[in-house]
């Protein structure tokens, strides 16, 4: 990671461990949230506070890109509207995007799964 020479590295989780990373990736800028909880700022050499606890997270995160003078815009779609999305035919697609949901559910106590917690996927 460190021989790719990234010119900006961003953490939007703001956490000790991605913030240990995002510097462990040693790019030329390092910019990210800053939760004091978790100290991640330490190794930003920008960091950006959150105005007050009641933004969201979305505004927190273009505060970045505004920080780093990204262009912000609004006229996208979402999903492309060709009829090879549409159907989900990824095999066609330049750059498929691959939705993945997952859920997590605790092992119940005293239970038949053998005290093991079980992941499924719906989607």
């Amino acid at each position: 990671m460190r021989d790719a020479h990234f010119d900006w590295v961003i953490d939007l989780q703001g956490l000790a461990r991605s913030g240990m990373f995002a510097w462990l990736a040693n790019g030329a800028f390092t910019i990210g949230v800053e939760d004091p909880r978790e100290g991640a700022s330490l190794f930003y050499d920008e960091p950006i506070p959150r105005p007050t606890p009641a933004t969201h997270a979305v505004d927190w995160y273009l505060q970045v890109l505004q920080k780093l003078d990204v262009p912000l815009r609004w006229d996208f779609e979402w999903l492309p509207g060709s009829r090879r999305c549409q159907r989900g035919d990824s095999a066609e697609m330049e750059h498929p995007i691959v939705p993945m949901v997952w859920l997590w559910f605790p092992a119940p106590a005293g239970g038949t799964n053998n005290g093991r917690s079980r992941i499924i996927r719906i989607w």
